[in-house]
Order: structure tokens, then sequence, then C-alpha cells
């Protein structure tokens, strides 16, 4: 596979780096001290740089490197570095993911939130006794306003020449510093809250990985207050365990294609299964109403308005560097799915290049059948779409199924189906019963029934579905 740079400095960061010297994936890392530097291992497989990158010098950087993929897994507060990641990698065309972590519960008389590091200071400036920062270094000038600081706050930092060297520019020295790498048990917490007799800790939302509920738990048995400074809101990301399958599918040189049914459309309707896939794709393929949800849940990948093969084989073929993609299909792929036409063409144009996975969805028959509290495990189905119906033939199959299915198209169809069973009641002696289902799962779900005479009169939306039965007693 190609090169990945991964944009870290943090726990989630290295452990990527790692996972990519693993697998033997080339990788560039970037991270902002020394001592991160110092903790990424050591292989001819990976380059490590090691500066605060201004937006100009990183565009450069990129440019140089000339990745397949980038990995943003900085810190949930490094809001303005991510910013300049994905205005990069959107003005180059490079394929994006973000890593963000688990966020912790917040509850819990004995917890302050505040929303920055300014609000949390100005707060502890009104408050008597010691204080245990863990914030870091970058934001300790913030915590300069409270009265008589070098004597009451006690920063927790990584045992690097840069962070000493930054607590001493502030008047912060001797055991005003607690050099140490974590994160750190709760006991270890509570040990050192004890040892300093300090009555509140500052901490960053750092989630899992950064140790937060340790500290919280280690501050509530050394009866000391929590001042917790939220992270940004309505970040968006995936976990790094799905971020390390991302880089597995690449390292084999395959490009991956997903054949996804979304089901009926409507919230709610896709599987977990199918976001998980969308989250992961560089570019989706379907139709204008299936691609624009399947978007929702990839807004940074491309969506290409085209459900033939042919045209989906020809936009790969111009886009090599789109190595993970998506073609979905309203309902389940082996439905009346345009799905299996994609993967004939893949078979016979593909050349071990790309590996597929299909990805079923809820079709409109299970929906609708559950919607009329019906089973449908011996209902006889077919598709009016493309195709010519036999109405005659498939009131036939009532003598060996109890219901039949019928897709429609547009918005007569269903009217012109009501009265061809209409004809054939009068010539068969035999009364039929017609269930109807309109854009279901939608706002504007509407479920019908009744004769085949009433119903031929009846306005009815272009996303329709039939359910027809004999009578009682027919």
């Amino acid at each position: 596979m190609g090169r990945v740079v991964i944009f870290g400095g943090t726990s989630e960061g290295r452990h990527l780096a790692e996972f990519c010297v693993r697998q033997g994936i080339p990788a560039a890392v970037s991270v902002v001290s020394d001592y991160g530097k110092s903790l990424l291992p050591e292989s001819p497989d990976l380059t490590v740089v090691e500066k605060a990158l201004s937006e100009e010098e990183m565009i450069e950087w990129l440019k140089a490197e000339k990745p397949e993929l980038v990995v943003d897994a900085t810190h949930p507060y490094a809001d303005k570095a991510t910013g300049y990641i994905k205005k990069n990698c959107d003005l180059l065309g490079i394929q994006r993911i973000r890593v963000v972590r688990t966020e912790s519960s917040l509850a819990g008389e004995d917890i302050v939130v505040k929303a920055s590091m300014e609000e949390a200071a100005a707060y502890l400036a009104g408050q008597d006794g010691k204080i245990l920062l863990t914030t870091g270094t970058k934001d300790l000038d913030a915590f300069t306003v409270i009265p008589d600081y070098e004597e009451r706050v006690f920063a927790r930092v990584l045992p690097s020449l840069k962070s000493l060297e930054k607590c001493l520019s502030l008047s912060i020295k001797g055991r005003h510093i607690i050099a140490m790498e974590g994160p750190f048990s709760r006991d270890m917490n509570q040990a050192m809250l004890k040892q300093l007799g300090a009555r509140f800790l500052v901490t960053k939302e750092s989630g899992a990985a950064g140790g937060f509920e340790e500290k919280v738990e280690g501050a509530r048995a050394a009866g000391a207050q929590v001042v917790v400074v939220g992270r940004p809101k309505d970040e968006e990301g995936i976990s790094e365990e799905e971020a390390k399958k991302i880089l597995s599918c690449r390292k084999d040189g395959r490009r991956k294609l997903f054949l996804i049914g979304t089901g009926m459309g409507g919230p709610g309707q896709m599987t977990g299964q199918a976001k998980d896939a969308l989250r992961q794709c560089q570019a989706i393929f379907g139709s204008e109403r299936a691609a624009k949800e399947a978007a929702e849940e990839a807004p940074d990948a491309s969506v290409i308005k085209e459900y033939e093969p042919e045209k989906i084989l020809s936009w790969l073929e111009d886009h090599p560097q789109t190595t993970r993609c998506a073609a979905v299909y309203s309902g389940d792929t082996g439905f009346y799915s345009g799905a299996q036409g994609l993967l004939k063409a893949l078979e016979e144009k593909n050349n071990g290049q790309w590996e597929t996975e299909v990805i079923p969805g809820i079709s409109s028959l299970s929906y609708l059948a559950a919607r009329l509290k019906k089973s449908w495990q011996n209902v006889f189905w077919a598709s009016s779409h493309g195709r010519q119906v036999q109405i005659g033939s498939l009131l036939d199959q009532l003598a060996s199924h109890p219901a039949v299915f019928l897709l429609t198209e547009g918005k007569e169809s269903v009217n012109c189906i009501c009265r061809e069973i209409e004809k054939e009641e009068q010539k068969r002696k035999t009364k039929y019963r017609v269930y109807t289902g309109e854009d279901l799962s939608y706002e504007n779900e509407r479920i019908r029934a009744g004769r085949p005479g009433e119903m031929a009169v009846e306005e009815f939306s272009r996303l329709a579905a039939l359910w027809i039965e004999k009578e009682d007693g027919e």
C-alpha cells in the first residue's frame, strides 16, 4: 500500500504508528515534541517529524509525502490542528480519517465543568486551597491569574526539557513541578492529591486513553473536587480500532468495494454494519436518493450519483487513489437489487484488484410484511420495475401461496394493476384484497387496504408496493 501520514502526539497516534510498523505499512508521523518522538518505535518504515507545523508548512509536507491516507490522531483539544489537517487534505484530495476518543461521563456533584482554561482559572481564583494541574504546559499561562499561584499550583507535566522550561518561565518550580508520564492509576492520583494536600484536580475531558476516569475516582477518594475543561463539541470520527481496520485493509494493496443495502431510506433503517462500512469510504455510488442518505454517514466521502455497473467501474479506473468505496442500493442487496449486476461486472473485469463485501439491508417485502403483521416466508414476490407483469399469472400464484407481493413503478402503476385485478375478479368469480404501502419508513408513509376497484381510483406516490390476497372464504 502507499504511504500513510499520522498526525499524532497522543497515545492513539503512537499506537497507530506501532501498528503500521508491525504490519509493514510505510508511515510518516508528525509530533510536536522531542518527548513524543522518543516514545515512537524505530523502523526504516517510519519517519518522524518533530515540529508544530504551521498551516503552510503542513501543506508543503503533505505535498512532499504524497500519502494515500492521512490519520488525524491529534488531541481532542487540538481543534486548530484538526482544522488545518482537514482543510489541507480537502485541498490536496487526500483521504482523511479522524480518530476520536470515547467521551467519559461527567456526572457528579464533586465535578465542575468549564468551557475553557480561562474559565477554569477564573473559578479557581475565587476558591481557597492547593491545585493539581494535569492539563499539560500548553495552557499553563492561563492559571497565573490565580492569587499566589506559585504556592498553590502543582503542575503535573511530561518529563521533557521543554515542559520543565515552560514551568520555570512561569515561576513554577521545585516540588511544584511533577514531571511524570501517565496515564496514572486511581491509587496514584489519590496518593498524589493526599501528599500535596490539594483540594482541586484540573483535567481535560481526555477520555479513557487520557486516564480521565482514574483521575475522577482518585480525586473522589482523596476528597478533592475535579475541575473539568470539557472537550470541543460535535467532534466526529472513528475509534482507534476502526482506524486499524482501515489500515489492515490497505496493507495487501487490494481495493475494497462494499455493496450495501440501505433499507427503506427512513430514519433508523440502515444497519450498524452498513454505517460502519460507509464511515471508512472515500467514495459512494448510488441513485440520488440512496447516495444522499448514505452520505450522511460519511460526510467526507465523494458522492457519485451513478448506479450503472459500467459507469461505476469506469470512474474507479480513472481514480486509482480511491481504495475504499461503496455502492448503495435501496432495500436489500438480494431483493431486486442492482448489486448483482455490479458483482457480475466486477467478476468479469476485476483481475483480483477489488475485494468485495455485500452488506444486506431491510427489504420492502420484509418491511411491509412487518407493518401488516404478516409472515412473508411463503409469499410469492415479483417486480414490475423495467418489466411487463402478467397480472393473471400473478394471481395464479395464489393457488399455492398465501399472498403475492409486487414492487411497482411510477405513480400510475398501482392504479393500472388494480384495474387489471378487478377484471380478473370478474373472469374468475373470485374476490381479492389489496394492501398498498407507500413511502415506506418515511414520515409520510401510508398503508391502505381495500378491494381492487376501490383502490383503482385512489392516488398513489411513485414509491409503492402491493400485497395481494384472496378475500377470506375465497
